[in-house]
């Protein structure tokens, strides 16, 4: 079974204010689930690490190619 987080759990892990990660799951660059409005986004830990991953590949491919 996949760990659920909150978008402050989240932020933590990437050193980012949880604004930040509120704005790249509305825009539909990181996937989650809105409970409620109350509630907020869960995003899996599954997805943190894929988030992560792309973002590594993406660093690497702009390094090569300067």
């Amino acid at each position: 079974m996949n760990e659920w987080l909150t978008t402050g759990e989240v932020a933590k892990l990437l050193r980012v204010n949880p604004e930040t990660v509120k704005r790249w799951l509305r825009g539909g660059v990181m996937r989650g689930s809105l409970l409620s409005d109350r509630a907020g986004w869960r995003v899996t830990r599954e997805e943190v690490d894929r988030f992560m991953e792309e973002r590594q590949n993406t660093a690497d491919r702009g390094k090569a190619a300067a």
